[in-house]
């Protein structure tokens, strides 16, 4: 009997006991329960229910998880006061909700973490909780600013990214996923050719942009632009050409452009898309055809235009020609750009006639008079074979086609000597008598022949 009532004692202390853990336990998670907290820690023998849904975005800064469930799309955020955790979380990660208790956890931990409740309620949530809407609308569903997980990356690029000496160049910068107050980026140039401001500013999507300008440079030159942050920079190469030719032609003032009389000055006349370099810029001409007339030392092998002009002019020392003639001259900048410039010689023309006597002749005799005829050119004939010009008379008044004989070719003297020939008049047999001669085209005054 003492042995049964000793068992039956056990017993009873057992069953006593067994209650004393489960009343304990009880009170310690509804200890961690209490409205307010953040985090709830479950008692020993609570199991993790599976997971239901997954991570759509983590706002670090305010530890705030966005989340959303597979099954329905519904979306819900939980607070997390844990900076680590936060931050070793990725999207997709699964998690797992208690809609009815407004709880959330992040396997394989069994911590839970109480739902984020809006400012008031939100039309389709339950008590103003920003979860589980009758249907799915995220768009009515309170959200905390979230933080993109991707590692941050810089980009550059500059359009275009070749360009002459005072040409600019469009450059922009993009920080993706943007920093939250990243407000500029430092900007540096391997060369001074570029140059640049020393920052730009970024908006709030991490977008800015800037403007760099190219200098002068004799040669193509690459330089390295660069965008920096702490932490990130990117680089971008530009390629520097030298000026190129912007025109070629030819100045003077007895002639139109692209035409020259030989013996007279002409200018070859480069202009340039910007100023020359520092040391100055050197054009190179090739190809001018053979035969060309030029005086000694022969035609041009280039010029040099000097630095910071954008115009250099070059005398071109052109032969008389006793015909047209037509040469070219191609000119090649150092990027080896060649623009060509047809020259055309023209040869010297009348532009006067003079008569030896003057305007005037009387008393002519029966046998008649001798009258000079004085050519003028506007420029000097070739030293050797002349120019040759046509010669006609105008009979006017009582005078005839037979009352004036002279030649009808004349060849002009060389250089620049005037030329002239001999006409003869008849006597006029009744006022008025008059004759006009023709030399090249162009006609003189009349000479009056009086009886």
């Amino acid at each position: 009997m003492k042995h049964t009532g000793l068992r039956r004692l056990v017993q009873l202390g057992s069953i006593l006991l067994r209650a004393g853990w489960l009343i304990a336990g009880a009170a310690v998670f509804q200890a961690h329960a209490q409205p307010g907290g953040v985090e709830v820690r479950p008692g020993p023998r609570v199991q993790t229910p599976p997971s239901c849904c997954v991570v759509t975005a983590v706002d670090v800064h305010n530890g705030v998880v966005t989340a959303r469930e597979t099954a329905t799309g519904s979306i819900f955020q939980f607070k997390v006061d844990d900076p680590r955790l936060t931050r070793s979380l990725k999207i997709s990660q699964s998690v797992g909700a208690d809609f009815q208790a407004q709880l959330a956890w992040i396997p394989p931990m069994s911590n839970r973490y109480r739902f984020v409740t809006a400012q008031a309620p939100v039309p389709g949530t339950l008590g103003g909780v920003a979860a589980f809407p009758v249907s799915p609308a995220p768009a009515q569903i309170q959200r905390s600013p979230a933080q993109d997980l991707r590692p941050p990356t810089l980009e550059l690029t500059c359009n275009p990214t070749t360009a002459r000496g005072g040409q600019s160049l469009t450059c922009t910068v993009r920080v993706v996923p943007s920093r939250p107050g990243l407000k500029a980026l430092q900007l540096h140039s391997s060369s001074a050719i570029v140059t640049m401001p020393p920052v730009v500013p970024i908006d709030r999507e991490g977008r800015g942009s800037f403007t760099a300008v190219a200098g002068s440079v004799s040669k193509a030159t690459q330089v390295t632009l660069s965008a920096a942050s702490p932490g990130m920079t990117k680089t971008a190469s530009v390629t520097v050409l030298p000026p190129a030719i912007k025109s070629i032609s030819t100045f003077s003032t007895f002639a139109e452009a692209g035409t020259a009389f030989g013996g007279l000055l002409v200018w070859l006349v480069v202009d340039l898309t910007a100023p020359a370099p520092p040391e100055g810029l050197s054009i190179n001409f090739e190809h001018i055809s053979p035969a060309t007339p030029f005086a000694v030392p022969g035609p041009p092998s280039g010029m040099l235009v000097s630095g910071g002009s954008t115009r250099s002019a070059l005398q071109l020392n052109l032969l008389p020609v006793a015909a047209k003639t037509t040469f070219n001259i191609v000119a090649i900048d150092p990027a080896g750009q060649a623009t060509n410039l047809p020259i055309t010689v023209l040869p010297p023309s009348v532009v006067g006639l003079r008569f030896g006597t003057g305007p005037a002749i009387n008393g002519v005799p029966p046998g008649g008079s001798q009258v000079f005829v004085y050519v003028d050119l506007n420029a000097p004939a070739p030293a050797a074979g002349g120019v040759p010009f046509d010669v006609t008379y105008t009979a006017q008044g009582n005078y005839t086609a037979a009352s004036v004989t002279g030649p009808s070719h004349i060849t002009s003297a060389p250089g620049g000597v005037p030329t002239t020939f001999p006409i003869t008049v008849s006597p006029c047999p009744a006022a008025p008598c008059s004759v006009a001669v023709t030399v090249g085209g162009v006609k003189s005054g009349p000479l009056q022949v009086n009886p």
